[in-house]
């Protein structure tokens, strides 16, 4: 039975991570939003379309609004 050399197997794991990861970075799916450059209009129609998107933003949005209305309502109390 042959015995592993640990710096050899530490070698061939640092060598798969570096080959791995040029080879995700490659085959990666491109974001070209940012490559293009964003104005303030489209930035503002891409939060948009999330905040509309997302349950969790609009329930915070939501909760927000709620305790701002309780606040209000509080301070004008006598």
């Amino acid at each position: 039975m042959a015995k592993l050399d640990s710096n050899k197997v530490f070698s061939g794991f640092q060598f798969g991570l570096l080959v791995g990861g040029l080879v995700a970075l490659f085959r990666a799916p491109r974001i070209t939003i940012f490559r293009r450059g964003i104005n303030s209009d489209s930035l503002a129609q891409l939060k948009n379309r999330v905040n509309s998107v997302d349950p969790i933003t609009r329930s915070i949005s939501e909760g927000k609004e709620a305790a701002r209305r309780r606040h209000d309502e509080l301070n004008q109390l006598p």
